[in-house]
């Protein structure tokens, strides 16, 4: 192998640590190499922000999210229909479970990125159906491990397929390209919005906008959901 090759990869390699402080995840990687090297284009226009009122870039891509979180959650019921699980969330939980084995509950809801008492319902409504089972922690008397039952297993193997689907689904019309710089994009906001989410009880929110960076701004009633 061309050993400049091999060197310019390095330097890239180093540089996306540098600018991303990522770990050494290849998809992260792959994702953030597709968007340095995509030529420039220009984008469709936006209307211009209103002086006073209206829509801005920012409430629009706010909208545009949340807009496509309800179209997950209508689908999600819909592929559900007939299986053992009710939600996305309970999902989440045996697919997490699948892969990294069994978890404390606070591993468990942390890595669905869900508040404690949302979490705590989706755990109690997989235990009644015996999708998972809890143990006694190795080393922590006060925590339990939760892992996945046979049962679970199973529940979650008849609606994978679906799942797989879904995702296609969601990536709706976006070539490849667009598909690995949005992924690109997304990736750099979860990295962004991760430890605001994970901030100690009791944090206000000029607490959040002060560790996002921001100086408690005057934001525009601009959000018509």
């Amino acid at each position: 192998m061309d050993i400049q090759f091999i060197k310019k990869l390095l330097d890239e390699a180093d540089r996306f640590s540098k600018e991303t402080g990522g770990e050494a995840d290849l998809a992260r990687f792959g994702a953030w190499l597709q968007g340095q090297r995509r030529p420039a284009h220009k984008s469709a226009a936006l209307p211009a922000a209103p002086v006073s009122g209206g829509e801005t870039t920012e409430s629009r891509i706010g909208k545009l999210l949340v807009f496509l979180n309800r179209y997950a959650k209508a689908y999600t019921k819909k592929l559900l229909e007939g299986s053992m699980l009710s939600s996305s969330d309970e999902f989440v939980f045996l697919i997490s479970l699948l892969n990294y084995g069994k978890m404390t509950k606070t591993e468990l809801i942390e890595a669905s990125r869900l508040e404690k008492p949302t979490g705590m319902e989706v755990l109690r409504r997989l235990l009644a159906l015996g999708l998972v089972a809890q143990e006694g922690h190795d080393t922590d008397k006060r925590s339990k491990n939760i892992q996945l039952t046979e049962a679970g297993r199973e529940a979650l193997f008849a609606c994978l397929a679906r799942f797989d689907q879904l995702a296609l689904l969601l990536s709706g019309n976006l070539d490849d390209a667009e598909k690995n710089e949005l992924l690109r994009l997304l990736q750099k906001l979860e990295d962004f919005h991760l430890p605001l989410h994970t901030m100690r009880r009791g944090a206000t929110w000029a607490d959040v906008l002060r560790q996002g960076g921001m100086a408690s701004p005057s934001f525009p009633l601009s959000y018509c959901f």
